[in-house]
């Protein structure tokens, strides 16, 4: 995947002319706003949701989370995890960077006909497929490199947060939690059920993304959720010492309730169309046909906590764990 969207990046990049003609429609159509420093964490996008919240999120993440710990145990030597951190943030980065650059590439492509007004695509997540297809995917094999990195990634993905989650059930529920020992080929049958269910639980929530925000806010705000309450917890113990196993425990559970009231509270008044996210001016006066922009609608009244910034879901998890631990 890493290296399919760079692939498809340096030739849009080529095909647009050069960065000048990218960065001038993104300035023309203000998509180039870097001091956005409302503190308000209703406001989808701003500079404190993303530097505060990215730097919790990836720190949680890369900390804590299972199937980033699993690798770490797999390599011989502590300073070679120390070198896969390093190695894998800077990729991280290097590859936000490039995604970005991607947004650009595919705004300045559509930046006179806006491909959802148009009713072309559905979602914001067929936005750069469709620019892959319609724009640089004329030359033989790009499309079907995309659609193998798409492929090949998610595939990575599962398979980790697969092998890595039926572990936990093995060592931490089963032989921890219930006192069972089984053989080596009960245990094998178990851990091959647990990634049978799992994958297939996962394949029947994937039906629901279309109704949902959008992958890229739902990934983060799950992953975030998965990882806030087990990183306060860690943390917990680093910086209260006189904290103990009782606020400990109440501190992660009431987190990760915390966190997760305000994910599924925001997807679930998503699903019934009860939040209007602000966009920025869509433009539809070069389309090949008759094109309608849809009116403006009112924030209906609902909590405003379900407004939250996904960026904030990780955050706030952590930093009621630590508060409730503590005290």
């Amino acid at each position: 995947m890493f290296w399919t969207v760079v692939i498809v990046v340096i030739v849009g990049i080529i095909y647009a002319g050069g960065f000048g003609p990218i960065f001038e429609v993104a300035s023309d159509g203000g998509r180039l706003i870097f001091a956005n420093v409302n503190p308000s964490m209703l406001e989808r996008e701003t500079l404190w949701g993303v530097l505060i919240g990215g730097f919790c999120y990836w720190l949680s993440f890369n900390s804590v989370h299972q199937s980033m710990v699993q690798r770490y145990l797999a390599l011989s030597t502590l300073r070679k995890a120390r070198q896969s951190i390093l190695v894998f943030t800077s990729s991280i980065a290097f590859f936000i960077i490039v995604l970005c650059i991607g947004g650009l590439l595919t705004y300045q492509a559509y930046a006179k006909c806006d491909p959802i007004s148009a009713k072309l695509i559905d979602q914001d997540d067929q936005m750069f497929p469709i620019y892959v297809m319609q724009t640089v995917g004329n030359l033989p094999g790009l499309p079907g490199l995309f659609v193998a990195g798409v492929f090949g990634a998610a595939l990575s993905s599962m398979s980790t947060v697969l092998n890595s989650t039926a572990l936990v059930i093995l060592e931490d529920i089963v032989k921890n939690l219930l006192k069972i020992d089984l053989s080596p080929k009960a245990a094998n049958h178990l851990v091959r059920a647990s990634v049978f269910i799992l994958g297939a639980i996962g394949l029947a929530l994937s039906f629901l993304f279309q109704y949902l925000e959008g992958i890229l806010s739902v990934g983060v705000s799950l992953t975030g959720l998965a990882s806030s309450a087990q990183f306060g917890i860690f943390t917990l113990g680093i910086l209260f010492p006189w904290t103990n196993s009782i606020g400990a425990l109440t501190g992660g559970i009431i987190g990760y309730l915390m966190a997760a009231w305000i994910v599924f509270g925001v997807q679930i008044s998503t699903l019934m169309d009860l939040i209007v996210r602000d966009k920025l001016p869509l433009d539809v006066s070069e389309c090949p046909f008759n094109v309608t922009l849809p009116e403006p609608r009112e924030q209906p009244d609902i909590n405003p906590i379900f407004l939250i910034s996904y960026h904030w879901t990780n955050p706030i998890g952590v930093c009621t764990t630590l508060l409730v631990g503590a005290i």
